[in-house]
C-alpha cells in the first residue's frame, strides 16, 4: 500500500493515503470472484462466445 501507519493515531495522513488502507481491506473483506468461459451462441448454429461473470459476496 506504501502508507506507515503508526500503533495509535493515525489522524495525519492524508485523504488518498487512508482511501488506499480502506481499499485493501474492502478487497480482503469482499473478494471479488471471476469466471469466463466458451458457451455456444444459441442463435447461430456452430458459434460461440466467451462469456466472463464476475460476483462478490460480502456478508
Amino acid at each position: 500500500m506504501g502508507v506507515n501507519l503508526k500503533q495509535g493515531y493515525n489522524g495525519d495522513i492524508t485523504a488518498r493515503q487512508a482511501g488506499s488502507v480502506g481499499g485493501q481491506m474492502v478487497k480482503n473483506v469482499c473478494p471479488v470472484r471471476k469466471a469466463s468461459f466458451h458457451r455456444e451462441n444459441r442463435t447461430a448454429a456452430g458459434h460461440e462466445f466467451l462469456a466472463g461473470y464476475q460476483a462478490a459476496l460480502c456478508l
